[in-house]
């Protein structure tokens, strides 16, 4: 955990952390920053493949955007800082994507995440209390008035609990043992 540095003092402005690409969701998290209007800092990769989308629907989305930063790539040290300080991550994904290491990530600085429930997100949210799990834009914005009773601490605490390297290199290797065990009594 010595890698996440945990921030206690959060600053006034979501972030959204990902690929530049319409499966990700960052136009989502451009409307819930517009229509909660709180600030969004987006620290994002652009791969060759989503180019159009991002010269078609992302740029005229930020353009004179008074609501969003965009600030290009990020290496891991910036990525701590600005999701750390941050009042929530958003994660408004619209694919089942299968883990999402960016809401550990989120979640292990102190920040909480508000994202959509799809893919791994209920496995990793505890709803009300490490974040909020949302069904659309709408609902995300009314989570980020509810930010206010989620501990930093907690959000911690959860990825320490759940998630460090050690436990879940224990909980594979015994669930490799009762796979080999059930395979052997055959």
């Amino acid at each position: 955990m010595s890698c996440f540095p945990f921030i206690n003092n959060k600053g006034d402005y979501l972030v959204y952390i990902g690929s530049i690409n319409q499966h990700k969701g960052v136009i989502e998290a451009i409307s819930i920053a517009e229509k909660s209007k709180v600030k969004l800092k987006i620290g994002g990769k652009l791969h060759d493949e989503d180019r159009l989308f991002y010269e078609q629907e992302f740029v005229p989305r930020i353009k004179n955007n008074p609501w969003v930063d965009f600030l290009g790539e990020v290496d891991e040290k910036q990525r701590n800082q600005l999701v750390g300080k941050a009042k929530a991550l958003l994660f408004p994904i619209k694919w089942d994507e299968p883990f999402g290491i960016v809401q550990i990530e989120a979640l292990a600085v102190g920040t909480p995440v508000i994202a959509f429930n799809r893919g791994s997100v209920p496995e990793i949210i505890v709803d009300g209390q490490s974040g909020f799990i949302v069904e659309n834009v709408q609902q995300a914005v009314s989570a980020v008035g509810k930010l206010s009773l989620v501990s930093p601490q907690f959000c911690r605490t959860q990825v320490e609990k759940r998630f460090d390297v050690c436990r879940v290199a224990n909980r594979f290797a015994n669930i490799y043992r009762q796979v080999i065990k059930n395979c052997s009594v055959k």
